[in-house]
């Protein structure tokens, strides 16, 4: 009778443990996809992995992830690569980068996810955006400040 502590206690540890597992298998899945299923040949597939495996993630479910996400095995997965643009407060500009496979589910997650943030999702070619690589993009205001001029001085 005095046990119930412990069974919720390994309950949610469970939980928490099949999350990070999700993450994993997730990351793995994508980064196989993106680059091949060679952890030698694709960095961020081998980090992913790596991560796997201090999170004591079995070695047969990192194998069916690499299978899933490079197209090998029974199970193949079809990735998109889906970008929305917006503004955040203040007029940030914003850049959500998303491999889905259902573009009918990811939509409205984003739409209230923007909407719960006091954000404004982007209209098609409203704010050109030059990208600046893996890590971001900046918004292409072609060299000019906020006035309108080359520099602070204003000059042209």
């Amino acid at each position: 009778m005095g046990r119930q502590w412990l069974h919720a206690k390994r309950a949610i540890v469970n939980l928490k443990k099949g999350q990070t597992v999700g993450k994993l298998v997730k990351e793995i899945t994508v980064a196989a996809k993106l680059g091949g299923g060679d952890p030698e040949g694709n960095a961020r597939l081998h980090a992913a992995v790596e991560k796997a495996k201090k999170a004591s993630v079995t070695r047969d479910v990192i194998e069916r992830a690499i299978a899933k996400g490079s197209g090998t095995g029974s199970e193949k997965m079809h990735l998109d690569h889906v970008v929305f643009e917006g503004y955040a407060p203040h007029k940030v500009p914003v850049i959500v980068e998303c491999m889905t496979d259902n573009h009918q589910r990811l939509t409205p997650e984003i739409r209230y996810l923007f909407k719960k943030r006091r954000a404004r999702r982007r209209r098609q070619q409203q704010v050109p955006v030059r990208p600046r690589g893996p890590g971001g993009s900046v918004p292409d205001g072609g060299g000019r400040g906020p006035r309108g001029g080359r520099d602070r001085g204003g000059r042209e």
